[in-house]
């Protein structure tokens, strides 16, 4: 099974590594979509091993995401915003929770706690950030 990080970003650099540092050992490869970063964002992915493409931002997300999709090969995808990132405890599962679903399963929805600059939790939710491809 292959597991392929995600990300489209633009001007991320300081928070992308963080966010690369939690998922890289817990995929198989990790995309970068650089939507015209003027900043070290590219530099940061690199460092962190990532595929970069770039792809000129044309004020839809939907596009710059149907890009980044169809650079995927692979089984499944952990979409992921440059400010988001997996504890070590939740990361270490990550391979064996999306090992562990079944055909019938195409998305997983993940607990995101909004924190603010002390650590306090502002709001927690739950949202779609893994997601089967099937191409």
């Amino acid at each position: 099974m292959k597991i392929i990080g995600c990300y489209i970003v633009k001007n991320e650099a300081e928070a992308l590594s963080r966010s690369l540092a939690s998922i890289k050992d817990q995929v198989d490869e990790i995309v970068v979509v650089d939507t015209g970063s003027a900043d070290h964002t590219a530099a940061a992915a690199e460092r962190a091993g990532a595929k970069i493409h770039r792809f000129p931002w044309q004020d839809d997300f939907a596009l710059a995401r149907n890009f980044a999709l169809d650079k995927l090969t692979g089984d499944w995808v952990v979409f992921l915003d440059a400010d988001e990132y997996f504890s070590a405890e939740t990361a270490k599962n990550l391979r064996q929770v999306i090992t562990a679903q079944g055909r019938d399963t195409n998305l997983l929805l993940v607990q995101r706690q909004d924190v603010d600059e002390t650590g306090a939790t502002l709001m927690t939710l739950y949202v779609p950030r893994i997601f089967r491809i099937d191409k």
